[in-house]
């Protein structure tokens, strides 16, 4: 009964209605999914065996005969769907079964549908996966007392969206309930109402405190922490991000906002909902997470095996492309310095030098090898001609000739260096005041070279390799750029071009200054 008190508390300090009602509810459904339903004890291996007898059989068969033995190869697939959908629904964690409670009625009917990860169906349970089920839609994008016209399964439905409530359920426990009365939380005393402060999704995560800097060397010390009993992050998408996440259009996406926004959050769900909807076509392992902070990394990588998604790695774009760059040039020495001056950060990953390596590299026909790959690099970075032409034409006054003058010096100093250490007989051993010899440094790369080089084998040599031993093309059949306006154009263009031939991508952040061709 919803009037009954609580051990413990007096009948003023009994829950709220609505928290009463979802315990009961909760009971009831915890008490369903401990039941098998009964297509789940069918022998699977037999109907299978039957139904590849019958299709042996059917074309063999006489004409009056095939209609029955169809029909008999149709039930057995139906048996064997049914039986999958309730198998599917033991996927239904019992300690967490859903975060979200919807009641519709419709033609006069009530139904109570819940959401979760999986679905259950049998037993009067109505918990249907979020990705999946067509009618997740109205709780995304209605309110509690909205009237709704959608088109589900096909047709065209209408009706009313009578509750709509957020849960948190942790170890088959009730813990939190937020609706349109307000926010309950259990603690150790008992139920307690907080309608100040509800969780909205902000933080980029919904579950997270943020502090990232938008400088890119101070951000190692970003922390992400999640707080005790808030929301499953699903049920804080609000309608404009499930459209987003759910859009059929399955190629370039971005997802703009301000901090706080939850443009992370709707990334991560779209690369999670594109891989349940077509695991084939979007495989886990073949897809990428890039991200600036290595705390955001390590958050992103707990996060994403909570919406099902398990194998896919998520590297901050330094380490991508120094991992790939050692493993194309190991020629060349794997330490990059960090004192590189800002001019020349600037310069190298300026938008105009997509356009300065392109016509470097159509207008100087080479052999396709990663060592000539090294003599473009070392040619346009050091060239004050091509450089003063190419941003004369691709951005005039980007640079003063004092700023280029400037960066050319470091760049002629690191160019000078790295042609002593690939032909070390050339050059005379470094020496101190006592003649003995001095080990050089070896880090004379810059961290912005590796995308110039990357870029310089994309035009020069072809696509990426992969790890494979027959040095296939590296091609991930969708990819996450989180915090799109810390990467620079030229950073994000040589992610693109190691898209498969679908292009799909999702750029998160703020792409007000962005031009990518």
């Amino acid at each position: 009964s919803f009037s009954k008190t609580q051990p413990g508390q007096s009948p003023e300090e009994r829950p709220h209605a609505i928290v009463q009602e979802e315990l009961t509810l909760l009971e009831r459904n915890l008490k369903a999914l401990g039941e098998l339903a009964p297509e789940a004890n069918i022998d699977r291996d037999a109907i299978v065996a039957e139904m590849n007898r019958l299709r042996d059989e059917i074309p063999t068969a006489q004409t009056d005969e095939r209609p029955g033995l169809m029909d008999q190869y149709e039930r057995l697939g139906n048996l064997l769907l049914q039986q999958g959908a309730s198998l599917g629904g033991a996927g239904v964690d019992l300690a967490s079964p859903y975060f979200a409670h919807m009641r519709l009625v419709q033609d006069g009917r009530e139904r109570d549908v819940f959401l979760g990860k999986a679905t259950r169906l049998d037993h009067g349970l109505r918990i249907v996966d979020w990705r999946h089920a067509p009618v997740s839609a109205l709780f995304y994008r209605y309110a509690e007392g909205d009237e709704f016209v959608e088109e589900l399964g096909g047709r065209e439905v209408e009706g009313r969206v009578l509750v709509r409530r957020v849960v948190g359920i942790a170890d088959g426990l009730l813990n939190r309930v937020q609706g349109p009365q307000g926010l309950f939380v259990r603690d150790e005393q008992g139920w307690a109402e907080r309608s100040a402060g509800v969780p909205r999704l902000t933080g980029g995560q919904g579950v997270a405190a943020r502090g990232v800097s938008g400088n890119r060397k101070q951000l190692k010390g970003t922390t992400y922490r999640v707080e005790k009993h808030l929301p499953e992050i699903s049920a804080l998408i609000d309608t404009e991000q499930f459209d987003v996440i759910a859009a059929a259009d399955a190629e370039l996406v971005v997802v703009r906002g301000v901090a706080g926004s939850g443009k992370t959050t709707v990334a991560l769900h779209r690369l999670a909902f594109l891989n349940y909807r077509d695991r084939a076509r979007f495989r886990a392992d073949r897809m990428l997470v890039i991200v600036w902070g290595d705390a955001l990394r390590r958050f992103i990588s707990r996060l994403l095996p909570a919406l099902g998604v398990h194998s896919t790695p998520v590297r901050t774009y330094g380490y991508w492309a120094r991992g790939i760059r050692k493993r194309l040039f190991p020629f060349l020495p794997n330490k990059s310095g960090d004192g590189t001056p800002a001019i020349v950060t600037r310069l190298k990953l300026h938008p105009a030098m997509l356009r300065i390596l392109e016509d470097y590299v159509a207008a100087q026909p080479a052999a396709p090898t990663a060592r000539q790959v090294v003599e473009d690099w070392m040619q346009v970075v050091s060239d004050e001609t091509l450089l003063s032409a190419g941003f004369a034409r691709w951005a005039p006054g980007a640079f003063s000739e004092a700023q280029l003058q400037q960066a050319i010096r470091w760049t002629s100093q690191q160019v000078g260096q790295l042609s002593d250490y690939l032909d070390p007989e050339d050059t005379e051993p470094l020496t101190d005041e006592e003649g003995k010899a001095i080990a050089p440094d070896h880090s004379f790369l810059d961290a912005e070279d590796d995308p110039l080089l990357l870029r310089l084998y994309q035009l020069r040599v072809g696509p990426l390799p992969s790890k494979s031993r027959r040095h296939r093309p590296l091609r991930y059949q969708h990819i996450v750029v989180d915090e799109v306006q810390d990467l620079s154009p030229l950073e994000v263009r040589v992610l693109m071009d190691c898209l498969d031939d679908q292009n799909s991508m999702t750029l998160s952040g703020d792409t007000q200054q962005y031009v990518l061709q």
